[in-house]
């Protein structure tokens, strides 16, 4: 009987345990770098929001949660470390008239086999033009619930990291800030209404990226 109360309070405990904030986001010297180039002309951010459809999965071994620091979602997180990346680099200005807005086409977490962060970013310019990038991040999994999710908690930020790196160090985010004569958008503080329609808005994909690994050795690519 004391044996089976046992099994039944480490599950409980686990259960119970496995909401992980993820942490707080850190500077990318290299995104730094690469978006200084911008300093001159500065970039404003307009929304950035989840993708109907494989969306943004969170859970953690179908029992637990990841959450951010601020409970504000996942789209505004990335949005924060866009805009906190282009203050680094003296290239953000919520004036300027390049707007650049973000949707997150997936981000999901596997924990079944292996552990991996699945994060696909579409960025788009109001001038009509779109560039898009993917990273797969991988961590060690552990068999025991509680340390996989702390896990995923603890390389989130990393891998949100990775995939803004991919994107502004591609050689067409150049593209985005770009005149055209496309309709401009309203930088975000100051929309009133919707957006009129360009009609046109080609994507390009960032160049393919090698699989980032933590602490493990290198696995197949996740279906």
């Amino acid at each position: 009987m004391m044996k089976r109360l046992l099994v039944i309070l480490l599950a409980t405990l686990s259960l119970a345990a496995c909401v992980q904030s993820i942490d707080g986001y850190t500077s990318d010297p290299t995104t730094v770098a690469a978006l200084s180039a911008y300093s001159g002309n500065k970039i404003s951010v307009g929304d950035f929001s989840d993708f109907p459809g494989e969306g943004i999965i969170t859970q953690c071994r179908g029992y637990g949660v990841i959450t951010t620091p601020n409970h504000e979602s996942l789209a505004q997180y990335i949005r924060n470390a866009f805009i906190s990346e282009l203050e680094r680099a003296n290239a953000y200005s919520p004036d300027s008239p390049y707007v650049i807005s973000g949707r997150i086409n997936q981000l999901t977490l596997n924990t079944i086999s292996f552990g991996e962060w699945i994060i696909k970013i579409t960025l788009t310019s109001n001038n009509g033009r779109s560039i898009s990038a993917r990273e797969n991040y991988r961590f060690q999994s552990n068999v025991v619930g509680i340390n996989t999710c702390q896990l995923a908690g603890d390389t989130l930020s990393a891998a949100i990291r990775n995939v803004i790196r991919q994107l502004v160090t591609a050689p067409d985010f150049r593209l985005l800030t770009e005149h055209s004569n496309y309709p401009k958008a309203k930088p975000r503080h100051q929309q009133t209404g919707t957006q009129p329609d360009s009609g046109y808005t080609p994507v390009t994909e960032a160049a393919p990226q090698s699989v980032t690994q933590q602490e493990t050795t290198p696995l197949p690519r996740a279906k």
